[in-house]
């Protein structure tokens, strides 16, 4: 026996009537279709669900009796203007540190670092004729000789 919830209901586009999209990907499909619609001023998001999708005309009737409104009655307020402005909020973080007052250091050379530390280099060797090639390596051995 199949067991049948409510997300594989088939539901209507609001946008396109002739859209038969199933409930749980109704949300993502309306983001999808408002993009392609001819006249996205029509249509008014519900501020309780953003699946519902009137015209301005029918919104006013739809916001009094919205199945959702109730969800935002019984666990908090509501405002208009918060639904369709999104206010971005300052990430306040205090902290001590002050990267102003800490002391100058030198930039980090690698080429440098590999020269005074027993670490092989190759970036010389690319690109160059067999004998810059030999004298390069020839110039490493005696550098490794010189550190031990």
């Amino acid at each position: 026996m199949e067991k049948h919830t409510q997300f594989d209901e088939l539901m209507t586009c609001p946008l396109n009537k002739a859209h038969k999209v199933l409930r749980g990907r109704l949300a993502k499909h309306l983001d999808r279709c408002m993009r392609n619609c001819l006249d996205i001023n029509k249509f008014k998001i519900c501020p309780f669900n953003k699946t519902h999708r009137y015209s301005v005309e029918d919104m006013a009737a739809h916001i009094k009796e919205c199945p959702d409104a109730c969800l935002i009655k019984t666990f908090g307020s509501f405002t208009m203007e918060s639904s369709d402005k999104a206010v971005p909020r300052p990430l306040l973080c205090k902290s001590d540190e002050n990267w102003d007052e800490e002391p100058d250091v030198p930039s980090y050379d690698p080429s440098t670092h590999c020269e005074e530390n027993n670490i092989i280099r190759t970036n010389g060797l690319k690109g160059q004729s067999k004998a810059a090639r030999e004298k390069f390596r020839a110039s490493e051995r005696r550098r490794f000789a010189e550190k031990q």
